[in-house]
């Protein structure tokens, strides 16, 4: 019998080695052919052709058939790639994802230029400097949308409206306030932009420094994720000791388990999220809210469940790779699949029901001092929306000449004394923006009546 045994597992062994050696001769044998490839394409292709390109082109799209995260970085995009996790760059200020070959602006950094110039969420810029985006990766939007202190970059956008608008912005260095505080309505809101490095010293610093005895908000709406490390810091926070609050599943070393460590805050939480707050700001979601150790309000989240690890080669160029996957503490993987809020709060449809309430403007026309229609009542309510103090005429009388004025003005745009599609456009970014400022209230008050 033992002798039996023994022979099926040298027959085992054997076949793996075979198998290895099969594996490694068919990888040997397609490399090969890709090389006979190139050769046909450079002798008969009727055009010069850049070598380099190809194997780039070929080199590139392997990642692709991985998943959406590993990249092979060039020197200069792996200098892009860090700066954009750095408290401080030169840009335009919008945070955005790449979708269908468009930059989909989701927000704005404080003290944003592109804001200024008058874009809002929910923009899509499809091309920079005339160039289209859509066969660009990342790395690439990156760089022509960054650019040195004080240049100018053309964006042609496409509004929510349909309409195509082009702005042309003032690249400035950025200081990325990665950590916020603010009180509404009596209920403290602690805001985490990205888990870039230093975010939980600066997270505990305001714990510290202020009182959360009636319990705190961390808002981590549109968070794209950032280092694991710093998510991890945070949940240690508030999870009792010794609790699991990730496993990482890896392919080739142990799966590692991290667990909390320290003493924990034991003030009520609750957490907002959306449908842009992904990757190490959904692991905190995800472990808070398997303890209940929190309420989840808001969307479900984006669903990037995975880990990646940057390789770098002696040239200075690199491959980021996804290596791992979390698992949350009750055995959940939120790859593809996001995690489910507690209580839900759809921003899209509190949105569309503040604007149905709006009258609509419809026309194209120019409309000068004196001249009546309906459409300039509704204009007038949409001041009135954003604060302006207006009547309830047809007529563009001079107070409503005065408002327009003023807007313009604070835009930087140039007094025309009319009421244009400029304007009509100039406003409609502004109700937006009221839109949303009210919006968020409301969402924080709703996460505000779960702290228990």
């Amino acid at each position: 019998m033992k002798k039996k045994i023994s022979v099926i597992l040298v027959l085992i062994m054997a076949l793996t080695f075979v198998n290895s050696v099969f594996y490694a001769d068919d990888v040997t044998s397609k490399m090969a052919d890709l090389a006979k490839q190139i050769k046909f394409i450079q002798k008969h292709y009727y055009k010069d052709v850049d070598t380099n390109k190809l194997v780039d082109a070929m080199r590139d799209a392997m990642y692709e058939e991985l998943d959406d995260y590993s990249v092979y970085l060039k020197k200069e995009d792996l200098q892009a790639f860090t700066k954009a996790l750095g408290s401080e760059f030169v840009g335009i200020g919008v945070q955005f994802e790449l979708k269908d070959g468009k930059m989909l602006i989701d927000g704005f950094i404080k003290g944003s230029n592109a804001k200024e110039v008058g874009m809002e969420v929910g923009d899509k810029i499809v091309k920079v400097n005339d160039v289209p985006l859509t066969k660009l990766k990342l790395p690439e939007v990156i760089k022509k949308v960054a650019g040195k202190e004080n240049t100018t970059v053309k964006l042609t956008v496409e509004k929510r409206s349909g309409a195509v608008v082009v702005y042309t912005v003032i690249r400035r260095k950025l200081h990325v306030e990665n950590v916020e505080y603010k009180t509404v309505n009596g209920y403290n809101v602690i805001r985490i932009n990205s888990f870039s490095e230093g975010v939980a010293s600066d997270f505990k610093k305001i714990l510290t420094s202020n009182d959360f005895s009636n319990g705190l908000v961390i808002d981590m709406r549109g968070n794209p994720g950032g280092y694991l490390s710093e998510a991890v810091k945070i949940c240690d926070m508030f999870l009792d000791k010794g609790k699991q609050i990730v496993k990482i599943a890896y392919k080739d070393r142990p799966h590692q388990i991290v667990k909390s460590k320290l003493k924990p805050y034991k003030m009520p939480i609750t957490i907002l999220v959306d449908r842009n707050t992904a990757s190490a700001s959904e692991l905190v979601s995800a472990a808070m809210q398997d303890y209940k150790r929190a309420k989840i309000v808001g969307e479900k989240t984006y669903g990037k469940g995975v880990v990646q690890e940057i390789y770098q080669y002696g040239s200075g160029d690199a491959i980021k790779i996804t290596v791992a996957e979390y698992i949350t503490p009750r055995g959940k993987c939120i790859d593809k699949i996001g995690v489910k809020p507690d209580v839900k709060f759809n921003y899209e449809a509190k949105l569309k029901e503040i604007l149905s309430k709006l009258e609509p403007m419809l026309s194209n026309r120019i409309y000068n001092k004196g001249e009546s229609s309906p459409e300039i009542l509704a204009v007038k309510k949409r001041l009135s929306f954003i604060g302006y103090v207006t009547d309830n005429t047809l007529t563009l009388d001079s107070a409503m000449m005065s408002v327009i004025n003023d807007i313009i003005a604070k835009s930087g745009q140039g007094i025309r004394n009319r009421l244009d599609n400029k304007f009509r456009q100039h406003l409609n970014d502004l109700v937006i923006k009221k839109c949303h400022q009210i919006i968020d209230e409301n969402e924080v008050n709703l996460a505000g009546t779960y702290l228990k």
